[in-house]
């Protein structure tokens, strides 16, 4: 397993840094430079990297992403910028935020990202003011002085509405006159935004926009319909700097604004796929291998076992067809013997190396068939023995065996457990006799013997 690991390893050590180079790339194709294609190209000037993804690019709103920006390009984008005229109102923040208005209208935010080294450019067209109409539903909230603008939003309830030709210090006069007209509950106040509600609960909203506009937000149910306090849309606001979103107050990139940029963003995409590719089917590789012959290794496991389990077993089953015995006596050597099941007396006496020359084998059937666990006697020549000695016993002493070994048959009889026709059946005992036996027994429990083992 180890060998096959190392091996597809070093197959793929050898493969990858090869990738790159054993590979066609094939020429990339030469295209026009993104910033190009840019709408509003010419309010701005070019990035130093043309490396880009183009959100929205659209005559009303440009949103760009440019990659590979170090913080000394951006600064340098940054003045580039206000030399452009992007000046009015300007305001900047910890070197990586510039937002401004040029003397047309536009509006740009910058916004740029240490870590990632990216800058994202939104440039917003001026708003299109014209002569409106204050709605009668504003009748509690006092009417701007400036009669030009643009209504976002209008219904029965509520509106939000651009008002145009207002400085500062007009927004703050404004301000002023709601307070002084009961929008005073509720209240929160700050150097470019106002909200509050009047006693009905109807609720205001003025923020100072910028380049002299304001944006006023009534809503007759007593809550901001732009999604809660300060929520307002505003393009001094910092710009939405998640790619994919537009950034701007209304206005979103069309499906195809964004393909304008693949191009440069996409250089060497190619060759970066094929080595993806390689990499993946490496690994792919490495893991079938390794599942494979796992799996082999695993049956080769359990047929081992099952093997291992099966020879025990047979060495049990072997080992289960040997039975073991006790010969004492009238042999050459008298101990523990071991034969296979089914052995009989003749066998015992030649694993014991054959009877002495005193030995009596009258008094014993030498084709009995012994049992493991027995113990067996040969009796000498000289001894008297009564008739009914037991020349064969168990390993238990209180399991005496009578065996009618002298009478050349295998029949046993049990004493402590034999019925009284058994016990009658044994030479010597008779009806009383047996009854006597049996009921020694019930009343002092089993025989113990006393003979010889």
């Amino acid at each position: 397993m180890k060998k096959t690991v190392a091996m597809i390893l070093l197959i793929a050590l050898l493969v990858m840094p090869c990738l790159t180079a054993c590979v066609k790339q094939p020429e990339p194709e030469p295209t026009e430079p993104v910033w190009n294609s840019v709408i509003l190209k010419d309010l701005l000037p070019t990035p130093v990297s043309g490396n880009m993804d183009l959100l929205s690019n659209e005559q009303t709103n440009l949103n760009a992403w440019v990659y590979d920006i170090t913080e000394s390009d951006f600064a340098s984008y940054m003045a580039a910028c206000e030399a452009a005229g992007f000046t009015v109102e300007g305001s900047k923040t910890d070197g990586i935020a510039y937002k401004a208005y040029n003397k047309d209208g536009y509006y740009l935010s910058l916004a740029y990202d240490v870590t990632a080294t990216q800058l994202c450019i939104n440039l917003q067209e001026p708003l299109k003011l014209s002569e409106y109409q204050w709605p009668e539903m504003a009748s509690a909230l006092p009417a701007p002085t400036s009669k030009l603008g643009l209504f976002e939003r209008q219904d029965e309830n509520s509106f939000l509405l651009y008002v145009g030709e207002t400085s500062f210090e007009e927004y703050g006069k404004y301000v002023k006159s709601c307070i002084e007209n009961g929008f005073d509950r509720k209240k929160t106040q700050e150097d470019t935004f106002f909200e509050a509600k009047n006693l009905e609960g109807i609720y205001v909203s003025v923020r100072y926009k910028g380049f002299s506009i304001i944006v006023i937000e009534y809503n007759t149910l007593g809550y901001s319909s732009e999604g809660g306090s300060q929520n307002v849309p505003d393009s001094n606001n910092s710009p939405d700097t998640t790619p994919g979103n537009s950034g701007s107050s209304g206005n979103s990139g069309s499906s195809g604004s964004g393909s304008s940029g693949s191009g440069s963003s996409g250089s060497g995409s190619k060759r970066q796929k094929i080595i993806i590719m390689g990499v993946i089917f490496l690994i792919a590789l490495i893991l079938w291998f390794y599942y494979n012959y796992k799996n082999e290794e695993d049956e080769y496991i359990e047929m081992e076992t099952f093997e291992n389990i099966t020879e025990q077993n047979i060495e049990i089953e072997e080992e289960n067809n040997k039975i073991f015995l006790h010969i004492t006596g009238e042999v050459k050597k008298e101990g523990v013997i071991e034969l296979e099941e089914g052995a009989r007396l003749i066998d015992v006496i030649e694993k014991a190396e054959g009877i002495t020359k005193d030995a009596d084998l009258s008094k014993v059937n030498l084709a009995y068939k012994v049992q493991d666990g027995q113990k067996i006697y040969i009796p000498n020549v000289n001894e008297e023995l009564e008739e009914n000695f037991s020349y064969i016993t168990y390993e238990n002493s209180e399991e005496i065996i009578v065996d009618s070994a002298f009478k050349n048959n295998n029949y046993k009889v049990n004493i402590n457990t034999a019925s009284q026709t058994e016990l009658e059946t044994l030479s010597g005992i008779g009806p009383s006799t047996a009854l006597k036996i049996i009921d020694y027994r019930e009343e002092n429990g089993n025989f113990r013997s006393n003979r010889r083992y």
